[in-house]
């Protein structure tokens, strides 16, 4: 049971990873999204791509 129970609080903990990085891809105000779309659209496209296939 032990076992069950760290594997699901890894999983969860991945998800809410996923979703912060998801997030911080938006590019408006202050976020990391918005420095890389007004750098290179082509890059910022590739990982919001790579971050909604993943």
């Amino acid at each position: 049971m032990q076992k069950k129970e760290g594997t699901r609080y890894l999983y969860v903990r991945a998800l809410f990873t996923a979703w912060i990085a998801m997030f911080s891809l938006l590019p408006f105000g202050g976020l990391d999204g918005e420095k890389i779309f007004y750098w290179n659209k082509i890059a910022w496209g590739s990982r919001l791509l790579y971050r909604l296939v993943h």
